[in-house]
């Protein structure tokens, strides 16, 4: 029995942190989280995929965090995010994506699992990850990209 009750906490844990597929946590209640994303001056919350365009046409580097408000992987990362447009703010542009809102802008991404973020660079897709992963990982690609640049 404790072997089996060991296995399960293992394996909740691990799907928690590896990502939220879209159909497993629909009915997952909301988490009330007072670090989003969106109070973060330096995290732009999309609101058209218009914005989304003119963003990616307009700036070198952008980070673009597709997530949800039910999933909570997506909760655990967010602050890191905000960390990161803190960081850069300066230097790169960082975008929240719910992808509730914004379901074709996901699907055109082959977004399948979130938390993930796609990091862009002059309009190209250069990295997407999946699912919580440390801050070193986003900021490795971000400095190997602002080196390029110069």
């Amino acid at each position: 029995m404790k072997i089996r009750l060991k296995f399960l906490i293992i394996a909740i844990g691990f799907a928690l942190l590896s990502g939220c597929g879209g159909s497993e946590l629909e009915n997952a209640s909301k988490i009330d989280d007072k670090t989003t994303q969106e109070s973060s001056s330096d995290v732009i919350a999309l609101k058209t995929e218009v914005e989304f365009l003119t963003i990616l046409s307009e700036n070198d580097i952008v980070l673009v965090d597709f997530h949800a408000d039910w999933c909570p992987p997506c909760t655990v990362l967010k602050p890191t995010i905000a960390r990161i447009a803190e960081k850069y703010s300066e230097k790169i542009t960082v975008v929240a994506v719910d992808i509730d809102m914004f379901e074709k802008l996901a699907s055109g991404f082959n977004i399948r699992s979130i938390p993930t973020v796609n990091i862009f660079y002059s309009n190209k897709l250069e990295a997407s990850l999946a699912g919580v992963r440390p801050m070193g990982e986003y900021t490795h690609i971000i400095d190997r990209l602002l080196s390029d640049k110069h």
